[in-house]
């Protein structure tokens, strides 16, 4: 039997889906690593714009309590710089993973500069009453009624700058919760909190007695009184039942002249209606001051 080389049989179609199926790998791999890329690209794109508004947001914020501040040089507002650090960081998390909590947060501090404001607008009207009647003195009209608080003096001077009393003021604002809480805490030269101008419990406030200027009403008072008197007619029941006296007016025989002074029961009867009416116009405060 002779030898006979075998038949040799080349698979070239193997091959051919081999070098398919890599191209096609390798399609799929480029294309692959392109969309990731965009999408990377598309991502950097939104953080970048996540980050300059979140930016934007704590400028304009640091800008309006710059502004307050710059305006107020005697409270100390180191705190709202860090809860602006806090604010940065919530603002890069995004909306739809925010807590209830940190929305309340955002939201508060973006009001914060108009919130402080306005505050701080309301405590100088109160502190310049309070420099007003400190000025006129304790005890009278228009001044400081006597039997103050404890403490509540020396608070409101230093709150106020009166009298350039000893003392620093600092900046409380909470922004932890539905609406922001804010008060100035008051420090006295040793560093001892004596106060703040306001508190979250409406009954713990200190404030000021003022005893209300009530002297052009009573002015007021007093003419009206007088024309209900009739004190033009000599017949008038204001000068019934009143002693007469001689007033030196003339010469010669006519030098005297007789005259009765106006009954002040009778003044009083006739002006006590209108009087009552003007205390019952008095807050409650006022009423109590005077």
């Amino acid at each position: 039997m002779s030898y006979r080389n075998p038949k040799q049989i080349v698979d070239t179609q193997s091959g051919q889906y081999m070098r398919d199926l890599q191209k096609s790998l390798a399609g799929t791999f480029s294309n692959y690593a392109s969309e990731v890329k965009k999408e990377y690209e598309r991502r950097a794109k939104l953080n970048e714009q996540v980050v300059a508004k979140s930016q934007e947001r704590i400028n304009r914020i640091s800008g309006q309590i710059n502004q307050v501040a710059n305006a107020n040089k005697t409270t100390n507002f180191d705190q709202m710089y860090d809860l602006l650090d806090e604010y940065g960081q919530y603002m890069k998390i995004n909306p739809s993973k925010r807590t209830r909590e940190m929305n309340a947060f955002i939201n508060n501090m973006d009001n914060s500069g108009t919130t402080i404001k306005n505050m701080l607008a309301n405590t100088t009207a109160n502190g310049e009453d309070f420099i007003s009647g400190m000025e006129k003195g304790l005890g009278v009209m228009g001044g400081v009624m006597k039997g103050q608080k404890e403490g509540v003096i020396e608070k409101n001077s230093i709150m106020f700058g009166y009298n350039q009393a000893p003392g620093s003021k600092k900046l409380n604002f909470n922004p932890r919760g539905l609406a922001a809480e804010i008060r100035i805490d008051v420090l006295n030269e040793g560093g001892k909190n004596v106060g703040s101008s306001l508190n979250a419990d409406m009954e713990n406030l200190d404030p000021v007695y003022l005893i209300p200027d009530e002297t052009s009403d009573m002015q007021e008072l007093a003419k009206m009184g007088a024309s209900f008197m009739d004190l033009n007619n000599p017949n008038s029941p204001a000068y019934k039942g009143q002693p007469e006296s001689s007033i030196e007016e003339g010469e010669g025989s006519d030098k005297y002249r007789k005259s009765r002074l106006p009954s002040k029961e009778y003044f009083l009867t006739k002006i006590q209606p209108e009087a009552k009416a003007q205390v019952d116009s008095l807050t409650a405060a006022e009423s109590i001051a005077l």
